[in-house]
């Protein structure tokens, strides 16, 4: 003798969060101070290739980009899914990111990544020095030129001068003092006409520039 029953077991959905299955085209990246827009830093391509999912056709559906604390870049998605970056002007440090790869379930994977900006000397540079108009028979002129001098890495005071003079019997430049940027002349007497003069500032690294 027997009985028979019969009945169904369902079984229901479960959302898989993504999951990491490589690393390729992710590696951390390293750019010289000052490079300006970077494409394609990290291709869609390669984000698709290293990220799954099981429900979003065979990838997460969005991402996004967890910036922190950063000093030397502006990196972000663009429209077609590439992580692309900028540099900062004058800025040098290492860059912390996170990668987060979300599925339509709200589901996550996220994955670390840096960013190394390298530091490049900039050159010194003037703004422009005015000509001056002095009378005869002066005895001592001086002029501050730390207004006219800008430099990123080095102060006033470790960048160092040299000059020419194209007419030393009109005026003599006796000195430019490094810790004060001031610059003096003296005149020759009874001396009359003009001087051109040319000065060359130099930082701890070289560089130069010219006014």
């Amino acid at each position: 003798l027997q009985d028979s029953t019969n009945f169904t077991i369902t079984i229901n959905a479960v959302n898989d969060a993504p999951w990491m299955n490589g690393s390729d085209g992710l590696n951390n990246v390293t750019y010289a101070e000052d490079t300006g827009a970077l494409n394609d830093v990290i291709a869609n391509a390669d984000l698709k290739a290293n990220f799954s999912d099981v429900e979003d056709d065979g990838s997460p559906s969005n991402y996004a980009l967890i910036t922190f604390d950063n000093s030397s870049t502006s990196c972000y998605f663009d429209g077609s899914n590439n992580l692309d970056c900028t540099t900062i002007a004058n800025q040098s440090s290492i860059d912390n990111y996170t990668l987060e790869m979300n599925d339509s379930g709200g589901l996550s994977v996220r994955y670390d990544w840096q960013v190394t900006i390298n530091a490049v000397n900039d050159a010194p540079w003037w703004d422009p020095v005015s000509s001056l108009s002095l009378n005869e028979d002066f005895t001592t002129f001086t002029l501050d030129l730390s207004a006219n001098i800008s430099d990123v890495e080095d102060p006033d005071s470790d960048l160092n001068f040299t000059w020419t003079n194209s007419d030393t019997n009109n005026v003599t430049v006796t000195s430019i003092a490094n810790d004060t940027d001031i610059i003096t002349f003296t005149s020759a007497a009874n001396a009359t006409g003009f001087s051109d003069i040319n000065i060359t500032v130099w930082d701890t690294s070289g560089l130069q520039d010219s006014t």
